[in-house]
């Protein structure tokens, strides 16, 4: 690769950060002549991600890997995690004592942690001698490989920035349209345009196109706005809220399974019995269920086996 004195990364989720981190890793080498680093982000947050985001997640929504899973930054999570007061651990909905490596948390709190990490980090370019230019706010809407001058040209609202390379960090992109008046989502995010408004409920079935992680989040963040959970002696139940009699998750695979969940919370939020699974405990080998799960018969299936 040519030398260059500028760089665009667009993006300031987990991918850029650790594009960032191997930059300051590597900076004895790229120091010389590497001299400005622009970092763009189109929310107003930078370091944090879309799927971290408290404008696109919800705080019963869950990451899906154990802490030590994590590739470390500045700071391991669990480290980060201690050096927080007991009252930012309550926002973040932690017990001190509930801190370790094999945990699991919201997703809120990866967010914060990123955001954490990515500061650090630009702190530490920073300290090297690189300038940082940071384009909060700034949604990019092209690339232009701007040949023979060769440079790159970013072009976002605020105007067309110049550089010598140019790293796509996006991450996730959910650009297929709702449809909210014939109740079809193309996706649940942002999850907040699921979610009822305050004192009204749904009573009605509610399906999902696909089985992982996405839909564990719906049913995570709707059934605890219709209806409460309570963990007594280490069995979880679940007391439907009034008029919710009709809510039903009906959660779809094309395979007629979902992947294994492997780490699941002490707090578990929400839970989804497979296909696969259904059909082994029900004697069902050759053929898909058509049973709909209602959220206390699934809790009480999982709980049970």
């Amino acid at each position: 690769m040519n030398n260059f004195s500028s760089l665009a990364v667009i993006g300031s989720g987990p991918s850029a950060i650790y594009l960032l981190k191997y930059l300051l890793g590597y900076v004895r080498v790229f120091r010389p002549w590497l001299t400005d680093i622009h970092v763009f982000e189109k929310s107003s947050e930078l370091g944090t991600g879309m799927p971290y985001s408290r404008s696109t997640t919800d705080k019963y929504n869950m990451y899906n890997i154990s802490s030590a899973e994590i590739p470390e930054l500045s700071n391991s999570l669990v480290d980060w995690l201690h050096s927080l007061t007991d009252e930012e651990l309550k926002a973040e909905g932690i017990e001190r004592n509930e801190i370790g490596e094999d945990e699991i948390y919201r997703r809120t709190t990866l967010g914060d942690y990123f955001r954490n990490q990515y500061s650090l980090i630009i702190d530490g370019l920073r300290k090297t001698g690189l300038t940082i230019h940071q384009h909060a706010d700034c949604l990019v809407t092209d690339l232009v490989d701007a040949q023979p001058e060769g440079e790159v040209r970013i072009l976002c609202a605020t105007g067309t920035i110049a550089v010598d390379r140019a790293v796509i960090a996006t991450g996730h992109a959910f650009n297929e349209p709702d449809e909210p008046n014939s109740g079809y989502y193309a996706s649940p995010w942002p999850i907040q345009k699921l979610i009822p408004v305050d004192g009204q409920y749904y009573n009605f079935e509610i399906g999902t196109l696909g089985s992982s992680l996405s839909a564990f989040d719906v049913v995570a963040s709707l059934s605890h706005r219709h209806g409460k959970f309570s963990n007594d002696d280490g069995k979880l139940t679940f007391e439907p809220a009034a008029g919710t009699q009709d809510l039903r998750h009906c959660v779809s695979s094309r395979d007629w399974h979902s992947p294994l969940l492997v780490w699941i919370a002490s707090d578990v939020t929400a839970a989804i019995v497979v296909s696969s699974w259904l059909q082994r405990t029900r004697g069902q080998e050759n053929e898909p269920s058509s049973d709909v799960e209602t959220v206390t018969e699934v809790y009480e299936d999982l709980v049970n086996a």
